[in-house]
């Protein structure tokens, strides 16, 4: 099937900041994916899914994040902060629907970008025909507080420009010791050794962010799991949950499945699975068909209901 691939721009709700934002779609789309890529990545890492999709007939849409994909400060979200991140997500989705309308939205979030569509989930899933996590980060709520403790005091210390080592190692560092003589930092995010290397090369990935950045990353983490705040107006809705079986990401299959039950408790259609062998980037392992035939497949399960 034919598609075609089309790049914009948009002004963000939050703040104005232009973000950048890619479309691959089919002449006669039967729904909508939304992409929502992770921390210290960019779009162009999700097209080759993107166009697997498009090629089944369905209409893709990412935007590049505030502090992502060739920005002024990579890392830094500005005053909007994790609420910039959230409407900006939004925004897109309403662009989305407005290109294509008619059609059913699916949103798909990988990694942090999973945390900003829990954060999505709460406020808006009557916006969503499905919700797809990707390598949702497990969380210890007295670690973020004593992360936002700390982030806010060297923030009062430094700015909230500053690159802070501690921090980064404090945040990601643990994610590495799962893998038994990493040869990059990076190892964790993949069992395929050309992803890893072709992350460690790429300037617009693994960069750390700003202390800013970081205290975003911090309230999208408390806010994703706080039980306040939830709207609910859509249960029922299918939540399908992925993740590769060796991703320290999600701290193992008994905190993958807590995630698992805090969603499917709001009343919606849960599903999961963990694929055996892989880590964090799933898709971007070597068996990565049979994951984009497994997202298909929940797409049509989804399309069912």
């Amino acid at each position: 099937m034919p598609v075609q691939r089309e790049d914009f721009t948009f002004h963000s709700p939050a703040d104005q900041l232009v973000l950048e934002c890619t479309a691959i779609y089919p002449a006669q789309p039967r729904g909508i994916v939304q992409f929502v890529h992770g921390m210290a990545e960019h779009k162009a890492r999700y097209f080759e899914a993107m166009e697997y999709l498009a090629q089944r007939g369905y209409a893709t849409v990412i935007h590049n994040h505030r502090g992502h994909g060739g920005c002024r400060i990579p890392g830094h979200f500005g005053k909007a902060g994790a609420e910039g991140l959230i409407l900006d997500t939004r925004r897109l989705t309403d662009i989305a629907k407005e290109k294509f309308p008619g059609l059913p939205l699916y949103l798909f979030g990988h990694s942090m970008g999973s945390l900003v569509s829990r954060c999505y989930l709460k406020r808006y899933d009557r916006e969503l025909s499905g919700l797809f996590l990707c390598g949702t980060p497990y969380t210890a709520p007295a670690a973020v507080r004593a992360g936002k403790a700390l982030i806010s005091l060297k923030i009062l210390l430094h700015g909230d420009t500053r690159r802070d080592a501690q921090i980064n190692r404090l945040v990601t560092g643990a994610f590495n010791r799962s893998v038994p003589n990493a040869a990059s930092p990076n190892q964790w995010i993949s069992a395929n050794a050309e992803n890893v290397t072709a992350f460690d090369q790429d300037p617009l990935c693994g960069f750390c962010f700003t202390l800013n950045g970081f205290r975003g990353l911090m309230d999208l983490m408390g806010e994703a799991y706080s039980p306040k705040g939830w709207k609910l107006e859509n249960t029922g809705l299918p939540v399908h949950l992925l993740s590769g079986a060796e991703d320290p990401c999600h701290g193992g299959k008994a905190s993958f499945l807590k995630s698992v039950r805090i969603i499917e408790s709001k009343g919606y259609a849960v599903t999961w699975r963990l694929f055996d062998g892989m880590r964090h980037e799933i898709l971007n392992e070597k068996e990565k068909d049979a994951v984009l035939a497994h997202i298909a497949e929940q797409l049509r399960k989804m399309e069912a209901r």
